[in-house]
């Protein structure tokens, strides 16, 4: 990763960056790495891991779920998404701009983050004054285009699909149909493309017909193209009376596959949710939502503690957006809300919370806590807490400060929806063997 001292300097940085945003198998598929493959040109993964190399740092990496490490006997080469850039970030310094190496490392490494988050912008001296701009990100006008620049086609090879258990008739339902393509990719450059990626659209948030960009997947492969900030949704119906808001575009499928209704337009943020995402779920929301406001509007994000800080950003999005009396801040380490009053009525809102915290059975009350300062409102939440005891808080919390949208979380079974879907089809097929 080769950058410039002065590119960085002249990079205005985010307020925050939540490196656990960025997926290190997609990052690092940015960043000279593909998916290793042995002699019979098969790929070494399983359900836990994936390994990767690279041609420009040769080397290979094994990368699971919490992070990753080099297999090449480099014992300091290990960790998350910042050791992963800082291991391998070259600065350039030919104007002599760098004072102090190890902060201004720290500032190239967020810099790195955030252009690949999309996040910050850049300043340029003009006439002495700071103008501002932001770089816009490749946007793609046409069907036509799309099959140019990524070997688009009409989606015909379903085996990555059919592989977790999504079945034809979801597959080429009205809601999904012309919503999930195939990309083609080459197992080498040299070779034809025949690898059946699929390939999800990602869409513009005022547009629902204006594709920006596409997340892709495979098994044990991911990547995203295009512009980061925008996300899939599935066909946009007239009268639609839920949105469903999932990690991925799988899960969203998985979801509608267990629970089919035809009056739901899914949304899927590819697994990273960051404020300009937020953002324009927030516009698309709203542009649906005045057309009919008896929208449920549900999250249905994993089944798991980052799965239930998804739940509480959108939450707070949505209670900053329809409520104007109070603001909520949500500390994403400490999992707690901080949630300031603009009215004086604001504190009989928290009366009433308190109150029906106190109708909460005591297992779920243990995992909250409770403060106040001044017209300030705090509530911690326990990182080990369990879906039910999550569900139970966030709507007493929503039947206080949200009462205008119907908002709600649904959780899966396991993990995920996906994994939901996949367990119950193997029961089924259990079933049928006996």
């Amino acid at each position: 990763m080769n950058v410039t001292a002065e590119e960085i300097q002249s990079y205005s940085l985010p307020t925050f960056i939540d490196l656990n945003d960025i997926n290190l198998i997609d990052f690092a598929s940015n960043n000279g790495y593909h998916l290793y493959k042995d002699k019979n040109n098969k790929s070494k993964i399983s359900a836990a891991s994936s390994v990767l190399e690279s041609n420009i740092y040769n080397d290979k990496l094994l990368v699971y779920k919490d992070g990753y490490k080099n297999t090449n006997e480099d014992p300091t080469d290990k960790g998350k998404i910042y050791q992963f850039i800082s291991n391998r970030i070259d600065i350039s310094d030919p104007n002599n701009i760098i004072k102090s190496s190890e902060s201004f490392k720290k500032r190239a490494i967020l810099y790195v983050a955030a252009k690949y988050l999309s996040l910050g912008n850049i300043k340029q001296i003009v006439n002495h004054k700071e103008k501002d701009y932001v770089k816009k990100p490749k946007t793609f006008e046409s069907i036509t285009d799309l099959k140019k620049n990524f070997n688009l086609k009409i989606l015909h090879k379903k085996i990555f699909l059919k592989s977790r258990s999504i079945s034809s008739k979801t597959i080429n339902n009205v809601l999904f149909k012309n919503h999930i393509f195939n990309s083609m990719g080459k197992a080498a450059p040299n070779l034809e493309p025949t690898i059946p990626n699929i390939a999800f659209p990602l869409y513009h948030p005022i547009d629902e017909n204006k594709v920006t960009g596409f997340s892709f997947r495979n098994n044990n492969w991911k990547k995203i193209v295009g512009n980061h900030n925008h996300l899939w949704h599935s066909k946009y119906i007239d009268k639609p009376q839920n949105i469903l808001i999932s990690e991925s575009a799988l899960d969203a499928i998985s979801h509608y596959q267990i629970n089919p209704n035809n009056k739901s337009i899914y949304f899927s943020f590819s697994g990273n949710l960051y404020d300009s995402k937020i953002k324009n779920l927030l516009t698309s929301i709203k542009l649906l939502n005045k057309k009919d406001n008896n929208l449920n509007i549900v999250s249905i994000t994993d089944n798991d503690i980052s799965g239930f800080k998804y739940d509480l950003e959108i939450y707070t999005a949505l209670v900053n957006e329809y409520n104007k009396n109070i603001n909520i801040e949500f500390d994403k380490f400490n999992f707690q809300l901080k949630i300031h009053s603009n009215t004086i009525d604001t504190n009989q809102d928290w009366k009433l919370f308190i109150n029906t915290v106190d109708l909460i059975n005591k297992e779920v009350k243990e995992t909250i806590n409770i403060t106040t300062t001044n017209d300030i409102f705090y509530i911690k939440i326990d990182k080990n807490i369990n879906s039910k005891q999550f569900q139970n808080i966030l709507e007493n919390l929503n039947n206080v400060y949200l009462k205008n949208i119907n908002f709600k979380i649904q959780k899966s079974v396991h993990g995920d929806w996906n994994e939901d879907l996949m367990l119950n089809s193997k029961k089924k097929t259990n079933k049928l063997k006996l």
